[in-house]
């Protein structure tokens, strides 16, 4: 079964959405094995590395949430230089930069939410890119919905305060 390409799934995860647009943009068939993040299985520990920019403004507060959203945001308009004028990354066509960078484009909801801050106000150029990508039928079918992580990651948020 060399053959089989199976993904280590999780609804709500920016790799895994990124891997799901290439698999459908190359029409690969794949068999989604979906993961428990609560007990995440050694295999998924040692492929999928925790975006610790995004955590730290989802578990800090005060000046070191702060701090995490401005390197955070200033991430977001060193990629709008880049970005320029184009439509997509590589230019009119929508290509592997993009593929790598859209999938994170839900948690950017979910930060917004948590720590006070618009990404439209701050990278407008970003924001309009997302609304391009979302255009694209094997994008949207593969991003998860924003209320949805931010709902999820609320309760995550919550049993860990809760220990």
């Amino acid at each position: 079964m060399a053959d089989q390409v199976t993904l280590l799934d999780f609804w709500a995860n920016p790799i895994a959405t990124r891997v799901r647009i290439a698999l459908a943009l190359k029409g690969i068939e794949y068999e989604p094995k979906e993961e428990d993040l609560a007990q995440r299985s050694p295999i998924l520990i040692e492929m999928n590395p925790i975006n610790s920019l995004a955590k730290q403004i989802w578990t800090s507060t005060g000046e070191a949430q702060e701090e995490a959203k401005k390197e955070y945001i200033n991430c977001y308009k060193l990629l709008e230089e880049e970005l320029g004028d184009k439509s997509y990354f590589g230019g009119e066509n929508f290509g592997f930069v993009d593929l790598v960078l859209v999938p994170s484009s839900p948690l950017i909801y979910t930060l917004e939410q948590c720590a006070n801050f618009s990404m439209a106000a701050e990278c407008p150029k970003i924001v309009a890119w997302t609304h391009r990508c979302m255009e694209m039928e094997c994008v949207s079918k593969s991003l998860p919905d924003l209320h949805k992580i931010t709902d999820f990651l609320s309760e995550l948020k919550k049993k860990r305060e809760d220990k």
